[in-house]
């Protein structure tokens, strides 16, 4: 996106983002669809029902490491106790999967 589009607020689109993304493999959910588990997908951040067409996949590797998620987890499971960390790792060494399916409103923790 130019300087003077983002001066004059266009908006990025679709596929800005996933030239935006491609560098870490985080690729539309479309392109890894053949890996989702259920016919009725949710994020594996929020649980919201995913759109397979505005969802993305986001590899181990980036969703375990990602600073902004593991805040987010930290804060949305205080009542489990102050060792975020330690779930977070036992989480991550159990995950038999490739990668996580990650809503367009949670994709930013992963940008």
């Amino acid at each position: 996106m130019g300087f003077l589009d983002k001066l004059f607020g266009k908006k990025e689109t679709t596929s800005n983002v996933k030239k935006q993304t491609n560098d870490k493999g985080i690729l539309p959910l479309r392109e890894k669809q053949h890996l989702l588990q259920t016919s009725s997908p949710v994020c594996d951040v929020c649980n919201k029902p995913l759109n397979i067409d505005k969802s993305f996949f986001v590899p181990n590797s980036v969703f375990y490491s990602s600073k902004e998620y593991r805040l987010w987890y930290r804060d949305h499971t205080m009542l489990l106790g102050p060792d975020y960390e330690a779930r977070l790792r036992m989480m991550e060494m159990n995950d038999p999967t490739e990668g996580s399916a990650v809503c367009e409103d949670c994709i930013r923790m992963f940008r």
